[in-house]
């Protein structure tokens, strides 16, 4: 009986932590359409001072200011240069830290109308992995732009 309730226990345990992190229903189209830019670029700068972004929903969490020198856009991002804000800290749900001179996937949101980056639940993601080389696949083709802002689904 024992054997059974601690069993129990554990598999309650760990399906409350894995649903923490439940990023079930972002599919890429869905991210295609509600990201502001989708860019491949280098971080080139990462702030060194907490920023809180003054509105209550930002307010107990701090972020850095990233700032990314494209070297490709998908959406809504030209050549030059793309700063956004991203968490201070990594969470238990983040994929990767953003690292000086690292190259990335990068999904740009507006939230309470500051730019946004993260590893958390988006496709954004180090530029080498499979994901992101997936992912920059689809993007390249015209088929999947024009698919993602046509069917809502």
């Amino acid at each position: 009986m024992n054997r059974i309730l601690l069993a129990l226990t554990f598999v309650v345990l760990h399906a409350a932590a894995a649903s923490a992190c439940d990023c079930t229903g972002w599919t890429h189209a869905k991210e295609f359409r509600q990201s502001e830019a989708i860019f491949l670029g280098r971080i080139v700068s990462i702030g060194k001072d907490d920023i809180y972004a003054g509105d209550p929903a930002f307010s107990r969490a701090p972020f850095r200011l990233l700032t990314f020198r494209v070297e490709k856009g998908w959406k809504g991002a030209g050549r030059g240069e793309v700063s956004a804000l991203t968490h201070a800290r990594l969470g238990p749900c983040s994929a990767f830290e953003f690292r000086e001179g690292g190259e990335y996937l990068v999904y740009v949101y507006t939230v309470l109308g500051h730019r946004f980056v993260t590893s958390d639940c988006a496709h954004s993601n180090e530029a080498e992995s499979d994901f992101a080389k997936r992912k920059m696949k689809e993007l390249g083709s015209m088929w999947f732009r024009l698919k993602a802002r046509l069917w809502r689904f």
